[in-house]
């Protein structure tokens, strides 16, 4: 099960425990948020920056080395696309030219 799935279902028996419903079709239609006029949870900020921290921990930061060679790999692409659009520019303005001109 996704994150924002569990998320959304803790979310759903929250409000049913606040409101202490039995978990009608209505009822459970007002939770989801199709009733007009009501607002859907919302996590508080302290809530938030626990969550990005948390999410943040998990990520797998590259090292100096790992980012050097990331970012000359993506120099290089970058310059052999440019030249390649360029030189494919200049074909095509020749040709409109030469049809055109």
């Amino acid at each position: 099960m996704s994150r924002e799935s569990k998320r959304d279902k803790e979310r759903l028996e929250r409000q049913h425990e606040r409101a202490g419903e039995s978990g009608s079709s209505a009822d459970a239609a007002a939770a989801a948020g199709s009733a007009p006029g009501k607002t859907k949870d919302r996590t508080s900020p302290g809530q938030f920056v626990r969550e990005v921290r948390s999410e943040l921990s998990r990520v797998h930061w590259p090292d100096r080395k790992q980012l050097t060679q990331y970012s000359i790999a993506v120099l290089i692409f970058v310059i052999l696309i440019t030249t390649y659009i360029f030189f494919i520019d200049q074909i095509f303005g020749q040709l409109v030219l030469w049809v055109f001109g």
